[in-house]
């Protein structure tokens, strides 16, 4: 996998980089409201013509706000580490690419 990272551009590196985020975010958002059923308002939050609502569930996985505050940080630092891998921040003595 390092040889093909190796083979990259800085700017195919940074599109990929942007193109993780983009991914994790999805997935973290996803996590977020899975379980929580169809979003309230419409006619998914009433019964027509009934005194009857149904009211959203709560969050599924995440039911506290310090366990959401976790979860994303944990999403960050994992983008954090695969884009420092992916650009070679640890190794000394490397020539940056595109130079």
């Amino acid at each position: 996998m390092k040889r093909w990272i190796e083979l990259l551009s800085r700017a195919q590196r940074i599109v990929l980089s942007v193109g993780l985020a983009a991914a994790l975010g999805a997935i973290g958002r996803s996590v977020e409201v899975w379980g929580r059923g169809p979003a309230a308002g419409g006619w998914f939050g009433y019964a027509p013509n009934t005194t009857v609502v149904f009211t959203p569930r709560g969050p599924f996985l995440l039911r506290h706000p310090a366990l959401d505050l976790l979860w994303w940080l944990f999403l960050i630092a994992l983008w954090v580490a695969a884009s420092l891998w992916l650009f070679g921040a640890g190794r000394r003595g490397d020539v940056p690419p595109g130079r």
